[in-house]
């Protein structure tokens, strides 16, 4: 996430914002761009200097310098060799397909958090809008988008804040010598967990899908994912 910042109360680019100025600091005729990949579970860490441990960075100049480490390391690739061409042809596809959604919300549980919760809280205001709103469908509507660019080059553009497993998942389905995971993609509603963390739980796994969902996804997440994947590229062809 570009969540590195912490909690300052102010609009910001977060580390994003630093690599992009340091890349056209440096290369003043180019136009830096970042894209999210599979990072909902992720967020940037650095080292204490008192502990020496890694921990959660939140704090705008830990922001700052880790988006220009970001930044060398892409400076760094650009000069290491030479780019890979891409032939000028273009394909794309769209799969729709169904997730699942486990046991719902307890309702005793949403009126306990909605009744006695603290009126800051935004889990109150979500259990409050529950009860108001009640969801009671059984599925998550999900789409996956890809594009072949050049025969060379697959695409995937997933929905939601895509959890970081999925990222290898796609791209050794791609049937391409590269390929790119995009998360946060046309439409951001949910965390997208896979099989193992939905079991682990925690944050991404289930508690997260409290947040206008009416229940956590399921461990089926696997293969229903995979199948709008697979239908997707089959689309390609």
């Amino acid at each position: 996430h570009p969540t590195s910042s912490g909690s300052i109360q102010k609009w910001t680019p977060d580390y994003p914002g630093a690599m992009r100025d340091c890349i056209t600091s440096e290369l003043p005729d180019a136009k830096a761009v970042f894209v999210q990949g599979c990072g909902g579970d992720a967020k940037v860490a650095c080292k204490d200097p008192k502990s020496g441990q890694l921990v959660f960075a939140a704090d705008p100049n830990q922001s700052r310098e880790a988006g220009e480490k970001l930044a060398r390391a892409a400076l760094a690739h650009l000069e290491s060799g030479a780019m890979a061409p891409v032939a000028a042809s273009f394909a794309s596809s769209l799969a729709t397909g169904q997730l699942s959604y486990g046991q719902p919300w307890s309702r005793q549980e949403t009126e306990r958090e909605a009744y006695t919760g603290s009126r800051k809280s935004y889990y109150t205001w979500v259990a409050r809008q529950s009860l108001a709103l009640p969801d009671a469908s059984t599925s998550f509507r999900y789409d996956v988008q890809v594009w072949r660019l050049g025969g060379s080059l697959t695409i995937f553009a997933m929905e939601g804040e895509v959890c970081s497993p999925w990222g290898p998942t796609l791209r050794a389905m791609a049937g391409t010598d590269r390929a790119m995971v995009l998360g946060y993609v046309n439409n951001v509603t949910a965390y997208i967990p896979d099989g193992r963390i939905v079991r682990e739980g925690g944050y991404e796994g289930g508690e997260a899908q409290k947040f206008f969902l009416p229940g956590p996804f399921t461990e089926n997440i696997d293969a229903e994912i995979k199948q709008i994947v697979a239908a997707a590229l089959n689309a390609l062809e």
